[in-house]
């Protein structure tokens, strides 16, 4: 089993499904084809998919879908989302409605009249939107179902009724859990600036495992800081603070010239990475379970 990144993760050690999933001997191919579906999602549509480039996004974009998906499908009120945005620490009030004003200039969100009530506009998710919050749940579905030959996404995909059951399981795990991404000092760095997640993506759709010619996860392709900046729309100068950072906290670095050679990742930053999206897979397999009973089950193949 791979190394676990912290004291905090190492809870995640405890449960069955975290050994099946993060000892299983084909979770590195299948994480790094989900981190390239996802970066080719953002690569489709960028304005969409960076709502959950970000964390601070991807967690209010979680809430909003879940509030909105138990509404019937009738609309949020802006209030309401305020007041849960403001209860789970993830933002303040005056950043989340940003968050919201910027979501409807995009046509991600928009308003619709109450019909009982024209003073009132609850937000609605438009139909864009659902079908790409869909997709990202299906993608990590793919994920597990490569591990066992399961049928998970095909079965979600075949389904609309389940999105609307299981992204308030996937919602309400994710609220209990937002600090787990900052007890990963490394993953912190990347995932909380904009479209952090694009550049990990970037990263890890590339990894290369440890072998007899190099003992460090690497990637495949050289990348340089100028490079990685544009494809996130983040400035040269401010990523390369964050490399600079991560560089000497010797979590990442070049195996040759500086951005123009593969980059070398240090174990600990890849144990941060693993043991995230093994949470994640882990939250989405618990809310598939929980809404289909007999679907999802995990039975890694040896």
């Amino acid at each position: 089993m791979h190394k676990i990144a912290s004291a905090h993760e190492a809870d995640f050690a405890k449960n069955s499904l975290f050994s099946s999933l993060a000892s299983h001997p084909r979770l590195i191919d299948a994480l790094r084809a989900q981190a390239g579906k996802l970066l080719a999602t953002a690569e489709a549509y960028p304005r969409a998919a960076s709502i959950m480039a970000t964390h601070q996004r991807y967690l209010m974009a979680h809430l909003a879908l879940s509030m909105y998906v138990k509404s019937g499908r009738t609309g949020i009120h802006v209030a309401a989302f305020l007041d849960a945005v403001e209860h789970y620490g993830i933002v303040s009030r005056n950043t989340a409605d940003a968050f919201l004003k910027e979501m409807e200039h995009y046509r991600i969100i928009e308003r619709k009249v109450s019909p009982t009530d024209k003073r009132l506009k609850p937000v609605v998710v438009t139909q864009e939107t659902l079908d790409l919050a869909c997709h990202w749940h299906a993608v990590h579905l793919e994920t597990l179902d490569a591990l066992d030959g399961g049928e998970r996404a095909a079965r979600f995909r075949a389904n609309p009724r389940l999105f609307d059951e299981v992204q308030p399981l996937v919602c309400e795990t994710l609220m209990k859990s937002i600090s787990i991404s900052q007890a990963a000092p490394t993953f912190s760095l990347f995932v909380w600036i904009d479209d952090g997640s694009v550049i990990l993506d970037r990263i890890f759709s590339e990894i290369v495992a440890p072998d007899a010619s190099d003992p460090r996860w690497r990637t495949r392709g050289d990348h340089s800081i100028a490079g990685l900046a544009k494809l996130a729309g983040l400035s040269v100068t401010h990523l390369s603070r964050k490399f600079a950072q991560a560089m000497r906290m010797d979590s990442i670095g070049w195996t040759g010239r500086p951005g123009r050679s593969p980059l070398w990742i240090s174990q600990n930053f890849f144990d941060e990475y693993l043991t995230y999206q093994v949470a994640k897979l882990m939250m989405l397999e618990a809310a598939l379970n929980r809404s289909i009973h007999s679907a999802g089950i995990l039975h890694p193949l040896k």
